[in-house]
Formats: structure tokens, sequence, C-alpha cells
């Protein structure tokens, strides 16, 4: 252990020194990396989700908080299903070289979606919702800030809690109750390296970007896996048009096991709430009726505990037309393009009752994204799936990016309202 450590200190200190001066010939910054242009949203919108019922959320945001660099967000829900999710970022205990980053979830109903089979081979409603009365998560990042942002380190921490206490069908309906409820914990610890080589850390225009992952992902009881898992992300911005980019991206995601859980498929299925009679019985026939959706279920969780779980495809980020968490298995590749025209630059200020910031950009969007995951490397590619889409964004002076996107792929349609670029996270 105290060899790695020093390996990736040896590596983190030669990294910094060759950046420093790899990133004096780069693209010159062309606004304040540490601007503190004010910005708020409060909209409230109605929610439907299969499993969980509906109701309402308030959604809030505030950017560059009392002419700092603080951003804060809030959802709200009530209904059906209760809680909220809020974030700060970027409190600088060291102006403009050091910050802190917090998220915290509380939900008091939950719906998971639950494939029949990892990789790429399920079908589109070959899945059940998961609902759960509790999810708690709580996340801690630290950030080192250099050259003006062009180098950031970061070191995060985050656990995670819930159960589920009935499984539904694809439609959210024909609930069964969990005689036991399947208890959910988590944790995880990474390290982020974070190289700049653009002309905007917020909205880029020109350059080049990478950024690495590195998650320890320890083993929560006896019959867990305890391993890690390396990304990194690499995206190129061409400039066109004076004011607009063609974007690039590549992303890359692999778990190394080091200690493999629990392989034993009849204790997998006694421990999901199956007494032994009918573990045995649903392993000489499992075309019984309900054997079918326990063993896929009990095959999965094998091949997690032998071979972890890379970072997922679909949702916000990448894929998506897809829901979120749609692809997962061992290892992750994924290429997308997206063509960026900033047709009004005009820097207007919005004042509205439930909206305030600068106008740095409007902005139309085309993009189109190829993604896979295998058990094995070898097997990436494959299968691939592919998304493609178009939206528009208007791009905050506080820092935030007011994202609609319609998106289309193999499974249908999704409509994303988000506040942030995508690509951007390694880690959801």
């Amino acid at each position: 252990m105290k060899n790695k450590l020093f390996s990736f200190l040896i590596i983190t200190v030669l990294s910094l020194f060759f950046t420093s001066s790899v990133f004096a010939f780069g693209p010159d910054r062309r606004q304040d990396q540490f601007g503190t242009i004010p910005g708020y949203l409060v909209i409230p919108a109605p929610y439907v989700y299969p499993g969980l019922g509906k109701g309402w959320m308030l959604i809030g945001y505030g950017g560059n908080i009392l002419d700092t660099n603080v951003d804060a967000f809030v959802v709200a829900f009530t209904g059906d299903a209760e809680g909220y999710i809020s974030s700060v970022e970027e409190i600088f205990v060291i102006p403009k070289y050091f910050y802190l980053s917090a998220m915290h979830l509380n939900v008091k109903k939950f719906g998971i979606n639950m494939y029949s089979s990892r990789g790429m081979e399920s079908e589109k409603d070959d899945f059940n919702i998961f609902v759960g009365d509790k999810y708690i998560l709580n996340k801690l990042e630290t950030t080192l800030s250099l050259q003006e942002r062009r180098i950031e380190i970061s070191l995060y921490s985050q656990n995670e809690n819930g159960r589920t206490t009935e499984i539904r069908d694809a439609k959210g309906e024909n609930p069964q109750t969990i005689a036991e409820p399947i208890l959910m914990n988590g944790q995880r610890n990474g390290t982020v390296i974070h190289l700049d080589w653009t002309d905007d850390l917020k909205d880029p225009r020109e350059g080049l970007r990478f950024k690495s992952n590195t998650e320890f992902i320890p083993a929560v009881n006896t019959g867990s896996p305890e391993y890690n898992i390396f990304s990194y992300g690499l995206t190129y911005y061409l400039p066109v048009f004076e004011e607009s980019a063609w974007a690039f991206h590549y992303f890359r995601s692999d778990a190394h096991v080091k200690t493999e859980g629990n392989l034993n498929l009849k204790s997998l299925l006694i421990s999901s709430g199956l007494t032994e009679t009918q573990a045995d019985t649903c392993i000489l026939y499992p075309t019984v009726t309900g054997c079918a959706a326990q063993i896929s279920r009990a095959q999965n969780t094998i091949k997690a505990n032998k071979n972890g779980t890379a970072h997922p495809l679909g949702g916000q980020d990448r894929l998506r037309s897809y829901p979120n968490g749609r692809y997962q298995a061992a290892h992750t590749q994924f290429y997308g393009s997206e063509f960026r025209w900033n047709f009004n630059t005009s820097q207007d200020v919005i004042d509205l009752i439930v909206f305030s910031d600068v106008m740095k950009a409007l902005q139309a969007t085309v993009f189109w994204e190829q993604g896979s995951v295998a058990e094995e490397k070898s097997d990436l590619g494959k299968i691939n799936r592919s998304s493609y889409g178009t939206g528009i964004r208007l791009i905050g002076g506080s820092g935030n990016v007011y994202r609609f996107e319609a998106s289309t792929g193999n499974e249908g349609s999704e409509i994303l309202l988000i506040f942030q670029y995508p690509w951007s996270g390694e880690t959801n």
C-alpha cells in the first residue's frame, strides 16, 4: 500500500512539472476563471415515475453566491416520493487554490431499474423496478487548483445506504413485497486529475482536456467484492465560426477486482429472500414462475462480485437517449461528437422573478454518441448502442449551463433538462 501511494505521489508531482511547461504554450484563457457574476433559478415542475407515483418538485440554483465562487443546487420532492437532493460547490478555503464541494441526497421513496442481464443484450422493457423507502447519499470532495484552473487534483469520499422493499414490473405495476428488505450499502473513495488545456474551464471553445478518475471500492460485507475503477476521458474542442466549437470525446472505464465477492448461486438466492427449499427448486427448475427473475438477478450479482462494475452508460452524460445506468458491466467504452453553435453572444442581462443571469451565449447543438460495455475487454465494441439528437442551451455568466435536449436511439426518445455540459462526470 505504501509503495502504491508513493508511486502515485511521484507520478502526480512529475505530471505537475510536465504540465506546467506544456500549459505555458496552450490557448490563452479568454475570461476570468474566478468570475463572480451571480445567477439564480427557481422553478417548480411536476414529475411522474413508474412505480413511485407523481407529485411536484422544486428546483433551485444559485451561482456565485454573495460575490463568491460558491454555487448551490437543490431539488425538493413532494407527493408520492418525498425527499431532496442538495449540493454546494467551490467553497474556496484558500482563494484560487483550494476549495471544497459536497453533496447530500435524502429520499424517502425511490425506484431503480434493474435489468435482467448486465452487458448489451437485454431488451428495452426487460427490467424490474426496485422500489425502496429510504436512500441516503453523502459526498465530500477537496480540490487543489493551479495555473488558472488548468491543473486540478481532487480527493473525494462517498457513502450511500438504502433498502428495497418491493419489486414492480417495467410499467410500475404488479408489486411484489419482499419479506426481508434488500439493503443497499456502498462506499467509494477516489482521486481525480483534471488537466485543462482549453481557453475556458466552464465553456471551452478551443483546446484539449484530459480527466482521469481512480476509485477504490471497499467490500461492505463478507459477500461483496473489493475492487478499483480506473476511468479517463479525453475531449478535443475544435474552434469553428469564430465563437463556436465542435467537440470530440472519448471515454473509457475499467474495473479491476482485488477480492471477489460471493459467487455461490444458492447462497445469493437465499440472501435475496428465498428459503433453502425455494432456492433448490429454482436451481433445478429455473423456468418455474418467479424463478427466472430470481436466477437472473443472482447471476448478475455473481458477475458483479467476480468482475466489478465500471461506470455505466445512459443518462445525462453518455448515451443520452437511454435511462440512467442502462448498460453496466466490468468495462465501458464511449465515443461522442457534438457541434456547438453559439448563435447569440450578446452578453444580455436576464433579470426575471424566477431566473437571473448574464447570457454569455445562446447555443444550439447537434450530437452523436456510441458506446459499449462488456465483462471482458476483448468484447468491447462487439455490440454498440448509439444516440443522436439536438438541443438548445443558455451559457450563463454565473458558470451554469441551462441545457434542454431531445435525443433518440434504439429504444426510443428522451427529453433532458439539466444544468451542466455533457461528458463532465466520471462518477455519475
